[in-house]
């Protein structure tokens, strides 16, 4: 499947509106993609490209429930989906067809098979500090021994550290 990722609305003076976007979208569609992965914001507002804690948990799923009313593919969103609570709502809603989850995949690997298996309390939450993990941190020149997961120690020393029982 080809999936396009594009940013609904990029939150800048000058950048690309929902508007413009959703015209995009549906050439996009009609080019042959088969999913959207919708995101918002750009390198210009790097702090709203990977949302803090805070924005709203699912923070850009109107967004792609705004992108999903004018294309017939699947939608995908972004955005501090990091419960499994927040996932769900978005896809009862109908604001997206699939949830994408990045950070919280750092903070908690084992997140999928933990939700799939209803240990919801087991779940460790990322709290989207992006102190580490984020590509802005290397901005920072964290030292290289640093943490890159307040939550998770083994995020790049996965060699290392052996998996928890």
């Amino acid at each position: 499947p080809i999936i396009f990722r594009l940013s609904a609305d990029e939150l800048v003076p000058g950048g690309l509106t929902l508007d413009e976007t959703r015209v995009m979208s549906r050439r996009i569609q009609d080019a042959g993609v088969d999913c959207l992965n919708v995101s918002a914001a750009n390198y210009a507002n790097y702090h709203l490209m990977i949302p803090t804690g805070a924005e709203a948990r699912g923070c850009y799923a109107p967004l792609a429930a705004e992108i999903k009313k004018v294309v017939t593919v699947p939608v995908i969103t972004v955005g501090r989906i990091n419960t499994p609570e927040a996932a769900e709502s978005i896809l009862k809603k109908g604001q997206a067809d699939m949830v994408a989850i990045g950070r919280q995949l750092v903070a908690d690997p084992f997140w999928p098979r933990k939700v799939r298996e209803g240990r919801f309390d087991e779940v460790v939450v990322c709290d989207s500090c992006n102190i580490n993990c984020s590509s802005a941190a290397f901005e920072r020149n964290i030292p290289e021994d640093a943490p890159l997961c307040k939550f998770n120690e083994r995020v790049g020393r996965e060699w290392e550290i052996p998996v928890p029982e």
